[in-house]
């Protein structure tokens, strides 16, 4: 049997709110700088996921807000892995939820 769920007519908000971060290797040139804006960001290649994914659409949303263009140059996967390979082999930025980036500088991981 197939079923679909959903919601009618369209949900207006959504089932969950979540912190989302933007991952960068140690030494990436905007790592340690201060006070950045939208705008300062769309130049440097980035590792999303996939269209209407919700990080995905909420980082758009906020380029939009600013009046930003969107970055041209990115990366869609939706493996973890391929986003810290590319992270550390790239000047690339990663959003991601703030629960993920925290596990992978915590100490049970210890990534550095």
């Amino acid at each position: 049997m197939d079923a679909t769920i959903s919601c009618w007519p369209a949900c207006p908000q959504p089932a969950n709110t979540e912190t989302v971060q933007l991952v960068v290797r140690a030494d990436h040139p905007l790592a340690k700088v201060k006070n950045l804006s939208v705008g300062d960001l769309g130049s440097y290649q980035w590792i999303n996921q996939t269209h209407r994914a919700p990080i995905r659409d909420a980082v758009e949303n906020a380029f939009h807000r600013a009046g930003a263009r969107l970055p041209a140059n990115i990366t869609n996967s939706t493996s973890l892995l391929v986003m810290i390979a590319m992270l550390v082999s790239s000047t690339a930025i990663a959003p991601m939820a703030s629960e993920v980036s925290s596990l992978l500088i915590g100490r049970q991981v210890g990534a550095r």
